[in-house]
């Protein structure tokens, strides 16, 4: 069947009940808890406050721009060494995987003539096989950037209280209730998905030479290896 018939495939198909579910259940939750703390109810008030900010910055937009930084970088970095300029290597601006980069470069040769071509090869390649250094990356540059502005101090604080007043193991429920109904889908998926539609983008371009894109190339390698 053609893959795009079913193409619940791109999209999924997010357990809604579940969904649905979760909320009801922190809703309902969150009502006794503040019911229990009486007269310390506004300590849930401040908790929630700092949550629910943070989790209205944790968007696509940010993440996708994130991610699109590094691959720019990682592009970058292959357009230094493939230039094969050693004063360009000194000079160019580079990226932290620089090294990575040019290790990758310099014990993987290929027989592209034209450097562009190699280029889009050999970053579409490091990207496939890095996702996870590239990802462990893609999370410290996402914290700083929306978590910066966090108040931890005040999350910790009314934490504490209020676990001293229901106990730990409650408040961890309520946590865990609220990150199954809030964060449907972990930010760090999306950066994963970026990376490898970024790369499926340099696999397209097509050599001159031999008028085959590079993914048409990268198949034909590995089934004359076969």
């Amino acid at each position: 069947m053609n893959i795009f018939r079913n193409r619940d495939r791109f999209f999924g198909k997010p357990n809604f009940i579940s969904i649905h579910g979760n909320m009801d259940e922190f809703w309902r939750l969150g009502g006794e808890i503040k019911s229990e703390l009486g007269d310390k109810g506004y300590y849930l008030d401040k908790y929630l406050n700092v949550i629910f900010e943070t989790l209205a910055d944790l968007d696509l937009a940010t993440a996708s721009s994130v991610a699109d930084d590094i691959c720019w970088g990682i592009l970058a970095d292959c357009y230094i060494v493939c230039g094969d300029d050693e004063d360009l290597i000194k000079k160019k601006e580079k990226s932290i995987f620089f090294e990575m980069v040019k290790n990758y470069i310099d014990s993987h040769p290929v027989n592209f003539k034209e450097d562009h071509t190699k280029v889009e090869f050999y970053a579409g390649k490091i990207l496939i096989q890095n996702l996870e250094l590239l990802c462990e990356e893609f999370k410290k540059r996402y914290i700083t950037r929306v978590f910066k502005d966090i108040d931890y101090p005040i999350a910790s604080e009314y934490f504490e209280k209020i676990s001293s007043i229901i106990g730990e193991a409650k408040m961890e429920q309520f946590n865990d209730i609220l990150v199954e109904a809030f964060i449907s889908s972990p930010i760090g998926l999306s950066a994963v998905e970026h990376f490898i539609s970024y790369a499926l983008g340099t696999f397209l371009y097509r050599e001159p030479e031999r008028s085959k894109m590079l993914y048409q190339l990268m198949i034909d390698e590995v089934g004359n290896s076969l």
